[in-house]
């Protein structure tokens, strides 16, 4: 009998008309909306990474003299995600292990994003500026091993590389809204920049809540790449 598709994932057949005949808007090059709707929510994680990046690496020095830091702290601020992203790697196939499904992984992750971005709106310090950055880092390692990961699965060998262009063009909006951040800065300073970020953050937090697409997250009962269960 012929091989089963894995749920969510278009046949070749399906994916042959649309390559020949020349697509030219993003959802004739992926074919349907919900395969749109799984690029879109494998981006979310790399588009608020880029702002949270914006809003960091270049203030850092306007920082330092706005809250009286030495080099040091300014330097530790700025590399303070790096051994959040080691954490969150580093936790992400234990958590699956310990029977945390990938709705709980992602959930978690969003709000590791959002709610130090907060407080860092609320209480700008060089703790909670830390903090953000470590947590931030965490969590957008959680995102970002399992989104990607998912997308593969779900989506079609003939039109994945056409995904991940599609997918690249959304992480550069990321990256130009970043570049707003020092606009913010002259604007409404700390406090400002992280509510800017703290509400991109709830966005990506209500989005893989309520409108990402179930398929994304769908298996066929076979064993997820980091072992866990996959949620519907």
């Amino acid at each position: 009998s012929p091989a089963r598709e894995p749920p969510g994932r278009a046949s070749m057949a399906e994916a042959r008309p649309i390559l020949s005949k020349g697509p030219r808007t993003w959802l004739e090059m992926v074919g349907d909306p919900v395969t749109m709707g799984n690029i879109v929510t494998a981006a979310w994680p790399q588009v608020y990474y880029n702002v949270a990046l914006g809003a960091v690496v270049p203030l850092a020095p306007f920082y330092g003299k706005e809250l009286g830091l030495t080099a040091v702290q300014t330097a530790t601020l700025v590399a303070a995600i790096q051994p959040g992203f080691i954490l969150g790697y580093g936790s992400f196939a234990m958590l699956s292990d310990w029977g945390f499904s990938t709705r709980t992984i992602n959930l978690s992750g969003a709000s590791l994003c959002t709610f130090p971005a907060i407080i860092v709106a609320v209480w700008p310090t060089f703790f909670s500026l830390v903090l953000f950055q470590v947590l931030q880092g965490i969590g957008l390692a959680w995102m970002m091993s399992s989104m990607q990961g998912a997308l593969f699965r779900v989506t079609d060998p003939a039109i994945f590389g056409r995904a991940l262009g599609i997918m690249s063009i959304l992480v550069v909006s990321g990256i130009l809204f970043g570049l707003l951040m020092p606009v913010f800065y002259a604007a409404g300073g700390i406090p400002l920049v992280f509510a800017v970020v703290g509400g991109l953050g709830l966005v990506m937090l209500l989005y893989l809540s309520c409108c990402a697409p179930a398929r994304m997250f769908k298996h066929d009962g076979v064993a997820a790449a980091a072992g866990g269960p996959w949620y519907a």
